[in-house]
C-alpha cells in the first residue's frame, strides 16, 4: 500500500496539509487524541466510516475499544452513529468494544445514544452474552437495567431457507449469502484441496456467508494464489487477497463459490469514504470500466481493489484521468502525478484502486 504523502499543488508546487484519512480518526479515537479527531471532523470526514482488516471497526468502536469516553462524546456530538450502518451485520459493533473495555462510562454513553444492547453480532452474541462471558458483573448489571437480553432470549436466528444471494447493488444488506453454493461437493473438494496444498485450516468468513478465508505469511500465500486462482475460476469460484500483494506480514486469501467478483465486493463493503463512496458505487463504475477496458480483480479489501487488465489498454491517458478523478488517493498518496500514473498504467497494466 502506497505510503501517504503530502499533497503539492500542481501550479506553485507547494506543500498542502496534508488530509487526514479514515485510519488516522481511528487511530486518534483509540488513543483519546481529541485535537486529532475535532481536526478530522473539521476537514469532513464521515465519522461512520469503516476500516481494518478482518475486523473492520469506526471511529467509535475505536473509541470504545480502549475506553476513551471523552473522544466518544466528542464523535457522538459528531454525528457518530452507535448501530454504524456501514458495519456489516455480524459484526463488533461500539457497545460490544465498550463491554470488552470493561468501561462502564463508554457503555453508558453509546446506550443513551440508543446503541442497540440487543443486537445480535459477531457469533450471534449480544453485550450481554459478552458480559457474562469476562464474568463482569458491574457491566452485567447495568446492561440489565437498560433490559438487555443474551442472544438465547432475544432468540438466534434459525435458517428455514436458503437465502437468495444479495444483489451487488444493494447497500442496506451488507451480508451476502452463498451457503446453498457452498454446500456443492465440488466447492468443498476443492476448499479442502487448498487447505491441504496450503498447511492451513480454513476459516468461515461473517461477512460473506459459504466464503472462507486462509491467512498464512506472505512468500506461502503468493505460492498458494498462483497455483490456484485461474484453477478456481476454471471450477466456477473465486478466489482473491483481502490484503494488498504487496504488504508485509501475514496475508489473507479468500475463497467463494461463486465466479462474480462483484459479490465479492459487496460482501467486503469496500468503499471510499472519504469521498462518499458506497460499495454499489464502486460496482457500477468497475462494471462501466470493465466494458470500455476489460480486467480481472484479484485483490479486495474494504479500502482497495487491486487486479490486471486483460487487454491492450486503449487510452491509457484518458484511463488514467479517469481512474485519478475517481479514486484521488492513488495519485495524491502514489504516483503524485496523472502522468506518472498513466506510465504506470502502460508498464504494467495493473489496475490498483485505494481509499485512504
Amino acid at each position: 500500500m502506497p505510503r501517504q504523502k503530502p499533497n503539492r499543488d500542481g501550479a506553485t508546487g507547494a506543500i498542502r496539509g496534508a488530509k487526514l484519512g479514515v485510519s488516522s480518526l481511528i487511530a486518534a479515537a483509540r488513543k483519546g487524541d481529541l485535537a486529532k479527531i475535532r481536526e478530522g471532523i473539521a476537514q469532513g470526514l464521515n465519522v461512520n466510516a469503516v476500516t481494518g482488516g478482518v475486523t473492520l471497526t469506526c471511529a467509535l468502536g475505536g473509541a470504545a475499544e480502549k475506553g476513551k469516553s471523552e473522544a466518544i462524546k466528542l464523535l457522538l456530538e459528531a454525528g457518530a452513529d452507535p448501530n454504524n450502518p456501514l458495519l456489516p451485520k455480524h459484526s463488533t459493533f461500539p457497545l460490544d468494544w465498550a463491554v470488552f473495555s470493561r468501561s462502564a462510562e463508554c457503555v453508558r454513553l453509546l446506550l443513551e445514544a440508543g446503541a442497540n444492547a440487543n443486537r445480535l453480532g459477531w457469533d450471534d452474541q449480544t453485550a450481554l452474552d459478552a458480559a457474562k462471558t469476562y464474568n463482569n458483573l458491574p457491566m452485567n448489571n447495568l446492561l440489565k437495567k437498560r433490559s438487555a437480553k443474551t442472544g438465547g432470549d432475544v432468540g438466534r436466528p434459525v435458517v428455514t431457507k436458503v437465502l437468495p444471494v444479495v444483489s451487488a447493488d444493494d447497500d442496506d444488506s451488507p451480508v451476502v449469502n452463498l451457503s446453498r453454493e457452498a454446500n456443492q461437493p465440488e466447492f468443498s473438494k476443492f476448499l479442502t484441496k487448498m487447505a491441504k496444498a496450503s498447511g492451513v485450516a480454513s476459516q468461515t468468513r461473517q461477512n460473506i456467508r459459504g466464503g472462507y478465508s486462509f491467512s498464512m505469511p506472505r512468500l506461502r500465500a503468493d505460492k498458494i494464489f498462483d497455483t490456484y486462482c485461474q484453477q478456481a475460476r476454471d471450477a466456477g469460484f473465486f478466489l482473491f487477497r483481502s490484503t494488498t500483494s504487496g504488504s508485509d506480514g501475514n496475508h489473507m486469501l479468500i475463497l467463494l463459490p461463486t465466479s462474480d467478483s462483484y459479490v465479492a465486493v459487496r460482501g467486503m463493503q469496500t468503499s471510499g469514504a472519504n469521498y462518499d463512496l458506497m460499495p454499489s458505487d464502486i460496482i457500477r463504475w468497475l462494471k462501466a470500466l470493465e466494458k470500455r477496458q476489460p480486467f480481472i480483480l484479484s485483490g479486495i479489501g474494504h479500502d482497495f481493489l487491486e487486479g490486471r487488465f486483460t487487454t491492450e489498454l486503449k487510452d491509457v491517458n484518458s484511463l488514467a484521468k479517469d481512474i485519478y478523478k475517481f479514486c484521488p488517493d492513488v495519485v495524491d498518496q502514489g504516483t503524485e502525478t496523472v502522468g506518472r500514473l498513466a506510465a504506470e498504467l502502460k508498464r504494467m497494466r495493473r489496475l490498483f484502486l485505494w481509499w485512504d
